[in-house]
């Protein structure tokens, strides 16, 4: 069983993301919900969830640094957000857009629980993430 903790500022959509993982047969359980940077920390130290689904504000707040150990975040965040600076320093482990559906919300749970980096669409500022990219020798065949 995947515990998932929610740790949104808008408790609105904190209480329909709980109720759309509920209702999922997917293994996962919302092992709790935080509003705000203070609560969602001290929740994420005490009850150690696998994933935690958060957005820009409250990571600034109460993750800044990252995860707890043994916990993996997920920002969701609305078009526009650079998130690139997060996902290059490690600070998350995946990224969803605020629109995305059921299927790719337990898709990237479950992805990201197991150790894989999930990334939805084209989310980095396209400068940063080629900056970021080792130089590559396309060698003579491209020449």
């Amino acid at each position: 069983m995947i515990k998932v903790m929610i740790a949104l500022q808008e408790r609105l959509y904190s209480e329909g993301l709980k109720s759309l993982i509920e209702s999922m047969a997917g293994g996962m359980e919302v092992a709790g919900v935080a509003n705000g940077g203070e609560q969602a920390h001290d929740l994420a130290e005490r009850l150690r969830p696998q994933v935690i689904l958060t957005d820009t504000k409250t990571i600034s707040d109460a993750f800044p640094i990252g995860a707890p150990d043994g916990s993996r975040l997920i920002v969701i965040g609305s078009d526009g957000e650079d998130l690139a600076d997060l996902i290059l320093e490690g600070t998350v482990c995946g990224a969803l857009h605020d629109s995305s559906g059921p299927l790719t919300l337990e898709t990237a749970i479950k992805a990201v629980s197991m150790g894989v980096v999930w990334i939805e669409g084209a989310w980095p500022k396209r400068g940063k993430i080629v900056s970021a990219l080792p130089e590559h020798d396309p060698g003579p065949a491209a020449a």
